[in-house]
């Protein structure tokens, strides 16, 4: 893969991001395009060098990958909260992501058929706001530790295929809904998760009731495992996959344990979240 680093100026903000895209580029093929969106306080370097996210695959799967930044570390999702620039100043993130994906499309061998958006923490509730209010653009999302904001009023224009990975013990984006807290600061309120399941089912019509199995047990030692749930026979070829991650925190799958566990709670180590997330994507290609 090549690595690169571009800027933008878009909404009289400098925005930034990385780039990795493959070492040989063949000029009769188009290739799919994952916006990957990191949580509050990172960025997009970071997020293009997640443990388990998907930019690992990015070169066996000849993928394009894009790891823009936010204002400030943080992005505009759609909650009512001061405690962030983004959030704050209403950045126009939509628009700046929207205009990112048209000069990639622009400037790269992208398939406007084959983009997608993931996200976690911050980054997954901005990529529900991005299946929301541009669904004609994205053919799939996929926030991981990571809700619908309770105050984002918006209607998918077409049916989007998503997938969510939340685990049952996340102390910052609750599963059963309310406050998003961060070290006890309260960050505006989400939907539970199975709030945000049916959200995202109903509008894309889907059978209510969900395909469900249980992933193998391969780390016993996290004392967590996890759940299945997929919503079938959905409009225009949509599908809503719920990963419940049962006894895991504010947490990859798959990635580090980047803070100790009675702040953020544990890590689950079954899955390579990113493998997932990109088995998700390529299905919605058929």
């Amino acid at each position: 893969m090549i690595k690169t680093s571009g800027r933008m100026e878009f909404g009289g903000y400098e925005r930034s991001y990385v780039l990795l895209t493959p070492a040989a580029i063949d000029p009769d093929e188009t290739y799919p395009l994952v916006l990957a969106l990191h949580g509050g306080g990172g960025s997009g370097e970071r997020m293009c060098s997640l443990k388990g996210g998907i930019q690992e695959l990015a070169a066996q799967q000849d993928l394009i990958v894009a790891c823009p930044s936010g204002i400030d570390k943080h992005w505009n999702d759609g909650r009512q909260t001061n405690r962030s620039r983004a959030h704050a100043e209403d950045i126009d993130d939509v628009g700046f992501l929207l205009e990112l994906v048209s000069q990639l499309v622009g400037q790269h061998p992208v398939d406007p058929g084959r983009v997608y958006v993931t996200g976690m923490s911050n980054g997954g509730m901005m990529s529900l706001r991005m299946a929301c209010e541009a669904s004609a653009v994205f053919r799939a999302a996929a926030p991981v530790i990571s809700s619908l904001p309770a105050d984002l009023d918006c209607e998918p224009s077409n049916p989007i295929s998503i997938l969510i990975m939340n685990g049952t013990e996340d102390p910052l984006v609750p599963w059963e809904g309310g406050e998003v807290r961060a070290f006890l600061r309260p960050l505006g309120a989400v939907l539970s998760t199975p709030e945000t399941v049916r959200y995202w089912v109903e509008r894309n019509r889907c059978d209510p009731q969900a395909i469900a199995e249980w992933l193998p047990d391969r780390t016993m030692t996290d004392e967590s495992r996890i759940e299945v749930a997929r919503y079938m026979d959905c409009a225009e070829g949509a599908s809503v996959a719920l990963f419940t991650v049962h006894g895991a925190g504010h947490t990859w799958p798959g990635g580090s344990q980047y803070l100790p566990v009675f702040l953020i709670g544990a890590t689950n180590g079954d899955i390579h979240a990113g493998q997932a997330i990109w088995d998700f994507f390529a299905s919605r290609s058929l």
